[in-house]
């Protein structure tokens, strides 16, 4: 089974445009080359020296738990 988690890497060029792109990896490092090499693919161009943050939004299924309040009353 994998680790790998949606996750959407953005970046702001030297233009102020912020750029963003969805991919799935298993770490933030993975996530940041494959959206690198996913937003080269489509047509965005750059030495690397443009870029002055990359940003790493990794999502997850939540997680929810379900309790009545009675429940949690009959706990203390």
């Amino acid at each position: 089974m994998s680790d790998e988690r949606d996750c959407v890497v953005k970046l702001v060029d030297d233009h102020g445009v912020e750029h963003s792109v969805r991919v799935r990896a298993e770490s933030v490092y993975d996530a940041a080359l494959k959206g690198l090499s996913k937003l080269a693919r489509i047509g965005w161009e750059s030495n690397g020296s443009q870029i002055g943050w990359v940003v790493v939004e990794i999502y997850e299924e939540p997680t929810v738990h379900r309790r009545s309040c009675r429940e949690y009353a009959r706990m203390d």
